[in-house]
């Protein structure tokens, strides 16, 4: 069923399932974990899963929602078991909206370490532009239970120019980028380790400075010990695509093309074409220039062309694979499209039951798209 055919079957019955959603989400308990000096909290515990019982059962209906396009995919990119993706973008919003685009990468991303680049959503309201930013927990929560950091962060950090970075839980700790794919992550690999690294604002010049830096520092450390792209280490950029409507969104009109059926065609369009054109197919500098160029202003980084969160994280951790590949002599990754969605058109996975819920609404006047894409 086409965008449209979907958008007018579900039109009369949306208002109404929305607002009962929504009210429902504010009744579920809020409860967010708090960091200690080691380990980090919880932001979230409405929108992911905090617990065995949840993470299963989010993973089993996302699968089985989308076991069509799954078992296409797979044979599409000649996916099979023990597949693995070296680099994936994958979505970071509720899974019980985003679980089936969710499900279509994280089978194959299996490494034993996983270098995260998060969205700081935050960093305006801090003050903070043209930096990386770390954190200095040495466990992060995950449903499955703890998550180690990585030893190879401070191998890192004892690489990288200092004015390359800042190290902030408090920022770290805030932010539900990273958060979400942990579960995920988890799920597949009990032993996974992880990195987190926010990219804030930045403008060109500083983002293909700091990613040519990382990836001089990575590329050090993955060849000292010998590891293996995809099985030993592996990268993971988070994001969501269009943020779009004209309510919900603090007074401004993310709605460009109209908040109706034809604004979700429109606006769930051109999400495709940008992933398709721009982090698809061989990866390349110019490719990850065009994205930039594609989403922001580049005379004002605090403006949107197009309301993707990730309009920071995506091109900075895309930039650092394009030098990373280069500094070990390896093939340009290739990006497979997996899967896009959004918000209404998904619907909502039975998943209430077990305690999860919405930390906002699915509807024609306010929606995000979600995109899965892997890299080999």
């Amino acid at each position: 069923m086409n965008v449209l055919k979907r958008c007018f079957t579900i039109l009369g019955v949306m208002l109404f399932v929305t607002t009962v959603s929504f009210a429902q989400a504010h009744k579920l308990p809020k409860t967010a974990v708090p960091s200690t000096q080691f380990v980090r909290g919880l932001k979230d515990t409405v929108g992911f899963a905090i617990s065995p019982a949840e993470m299963n059962l989010v993973v089993k209906l996302s699968r089985e929602a989308d076991a069509p396009q799954l078992k296409a995919g797979a044979k599409k990119y000649h996916l099979v078991p023990g597949s693995d993706y070296i680099a994936g973008i994958s979505p970071h919003d509720d899974y019980i909206y985003a679980g089936p685009v969710y499900a279509h990468l994280y089978p194959y991303l299996r490494a034993k370490r996983v270098i995260i680049f998060g969205v700081s959503h935050y960093a305006r309201r801090r003050k903070v532009a043209n930096t990386l930013i770390f954190d200095a927990f040495r466990q992060w929560r995950g449903p499955y239970g703890r998550v180690k950091v990585s030893d190879m962060r401070e191998e890192i950090l004892a690489k990288l120019p200092k004015a390359d970075y800042i190290v902030s839980n408090s920022m770290q700790a805030e932010e539900h980028s990273v958060e979400a794919l942990v579960p995920w992550l988890q799920y597949y690999n009990r032993d996974v380790e992880i990195v987190s690294i926010l990219a804030p604002y930045m403008n060109w010049g500083k983002l293909a400075g700091l990613s040519t830096d990382l990836a001089n520092v990575l590329g050090e450390i993955i060849q000292s010990h010998h590891w293996k792209l995809g099985k030993d280490i592996a990268f993971l950029i988070s994001n969501d695509c269009s943020h779009y409507g004209n309510q919900g969104w603090g007074g401004r009109n993310f709605a460009p093309f109209g908040a109706d059926c034809r604004g979700l065609k429109e606006g769930t369009g051109l999400d495709r074409s940008i992933a398709r054109e721009t982090l698809c197919g061989t990866l390349t500098a110019k490719k990850v220039r065009d994205f930039y160029s594609r989403v922001l202003y580049p005379d004002d980084i605090y403006k949107y062309k197009v309301t993707w969160c990730g309009r920071f994280a995506v091109p900075f951790g895309t930039d650092t694979l394009v030098n990373l590949m280069k500094d070990l002599h390896h093939k340009p990754l290739q990006g497979e499209f997996l899967r896009y969605g959004d918000s209404v058109e998904l619907g909502e996975l039975d998943v209430r039951k077990a305690g999860l819920g919405v930390t906002a609404p699915a509807n024609l006047h306010h929606w995000v798209g979600y995109v899965s894409i892997g890299y080999k």
